[in-house]
This record gives C-alpha cells, sequence and structure tokens, in this order.
C-alpha cells in the first residue's frame, strides 16, 4: 500500500494538471475581505477594489483589474497582481511567488 501512495503522489508531483482542484467560490468574511482558500488551482480572479485574501496553497492566481489589499495567507502559491498606486501586498504566508 505505500508503494501505491508514493507512486500518486510521484504522478501528482511530475504532471501537477492531475492534482489540480476546480475553484471554487470565495468566501466573504465578516470584515469584507473576499477569501479564496481553495488548494491546488488555476484561475483569474477580478480584484475590483476588494480586498482580497488567498489563503489556500499551491494555486496559480491571477488577479486583474484594481487591487488595493491582497494578503497572501496561503502557501507555495504563485500569484500575479496588479496593484493600485498606494495598494497593499501583505505576505503572510511562506514560499509564495
Amino acid at each position: 500500500m505505500r508503494f501505491t501512495a508514493t507512486k500518486i503522489v510521484l504522478i501528482c508531483l511530475v504532471s501537477g494538471a492531475a492534482c489540480t482542484n476546480e475553484p471554487q467560490p470565495p468566501v466573504l468574511s465578516a470584515d469584507g475581505v473576499v477569501q479564496y482558500m481553495t488548494s491546488r488551482t488555476k484561475q483569474t480572479v477580478q480584484c475590483d477594489g476588494r480586498p482580497i485574501d488567498l489563503a489556500g496553497n499551491r494555486n496559480f492566481m491571477t488577479l486583474t483589474g484594481p487591487c488595493r489589499f491582497v494578503r497572501v495567507s496561503g502557501a507555495h502559491n504563485d500569484v500575479f497582481i496588479d496593484v493600485i498606486p498606494g495598494g497593499t501586498i501583505e505576505i503572510t504566508g511562506d514560499h509564495n511567488d
């Protein structure tokens, strides 16, 4: 059984696409921050000036539009962001690019 699990992990690491989840809808927190908590997804998100929190892990995210506040609290994410002048990017997670 251990060899089967190891084989699956290796396939996921090599192919990447085989281990990609479907993006889930964001959650709106009590303080108005839009939270994306899905892991292992690839998606494009419109900021529209809303504060965004990327809390998932191992995502490939592109944020477009006027982003005024973006927090990356997950780990191992690749994030492309258009930040407005005076905007803020806060990175509290580990190994994010």
